[in-house]
C-alpha cells in the first residue's frame, strides 16, 4: 500500500509538470514513473490516470501537432478537455491519498478543487468524487454537508446505471455503501430518501469523451 501511494505521488508530479508544459521536467518524471512500473502494477484507476498524463505529455512534445491544435477549434477544445480531465484526476487522486493518510483537511481541499474541473466528468467517476467528499466531511463532523454529497452520489449512480439497463448493479452499489465503514445512523434515512427520489429520476447525459479524432477512454 505504501508503494502504491508512492507511485501515485510520482504520477502527480509528472501530471503537474505536463500541465505546466515543462517538457524537460516532465521527461524526467516520466522516466522515474516508468522505472517504478517495472516493480509494480497499476490499478485500473491509476492506469487511466497514467494514460491520460502520457497522452497530454505527447501532445506538448509534438510542436507540429501543437501548432495545429492552436489553429483548429475542435482540436483546441479537445486539448482543453484533456487538461481539465487531468486537473480533475490530479486533485481526486491526491485527495484519496491524503484521506488514506488521515489528512482530512488536505483531502477536503483536493476534493473541493476537483469539483471545479468536473464539467465533462460523467458516471461512476463523478459519483465517486461526491461519495469520497461525503466520507471526508463525516470524518470532520460535518454530517449535514455529508448528507448532501451522498444524495448527489446516489442520484448520479442511479442515472448512470439506468442508462445501461443495469439496475441490479445499482442495487449492489447501494449495498456496498450501506454496509462498510461503520456507517452512522444518518445513512439509513439518507439512503431511503435518495432511493425514492433516484427511482423517479432519469438522466441522459453522455460520458466524457474527447472530440473529433482526439478521443480517449471515457472517465466513467
Amino acid at each position: 500500500m505504501a508503494f502504491d501511494r508512492k507511485i501515485i505521488r510520482k504520477l502527480g508530479k509528472w501530471c503537474q509538470s505536463v500541465q505546466n508544459e515543462d517538457v524537460e521536467r516532465a521527461d524526467g518524471e516520466q522516466r522515474d514513473v516508468e522505472h517504478m512500473l517495472r516493480h509494480c502494477k497499476l490499478t485500473d484507476e491509476a492506469k487511466q490516470y497514467y494514460e491520460i498524463i502520457r497522452f497530454k505529455h505527447d501532445m506538448i512534445k509534438n510542436d507540429l501537432l501543437q501548432n495545429t491544435l492552436l489553429k483548429e477549434k475542435p482540436q483546441r477544445d479537445a486539448m482543453e478537455e484533456t487538461s481539465e480531465a487531468l486537473d480533475f484526476l490530479y486533485h481526486y487522486m491526491e485527495g484519496n491519498l491524503n484521506y488514506e493518510e488521515r489528512n482530512y483537511h488536505a483531502s477536503l481541499l483536493h476534493y473541493q478543487t476537483a469539483k471545479l474541473y468536473m464539467k465533462n466528468i460523467r458516471g461512476k467517476k463523478r459519483a465517486a468524487l461526491f461519495l469520497q467528499l461525503g466520507e471526508n466531511l463525516l470524518k470532520l463532523g460535518q454530517v449535514n454537508l455529508a448528507k448532501t454529497q451522498f444524495n448527489e452520489a446516489l442520484h448520479i449512480s442511479f442515472g448512470a446505471y439506468d442508462q445501461q439497463n443495469e439496475y441490479k448493479r445499482s442495487q449492489n452499489m447501494l449495498a456496498s455503501i450501506q454496509e462498510p465503514k461503520s456507517s452512522p445512523p444518518v445513512y439509513e434515512s439518507l439512503l431511503s430518501r435518495s432511493l425514492k427520489r433516484a427511482r423517479s429520476t432519469q438522466t441522459n447525459k453522455q460520458p466524457f469523451a474527447f472530440r473529433n479524432g482526439y478521443q480517449y477512454s471515457p472517465l466513467k
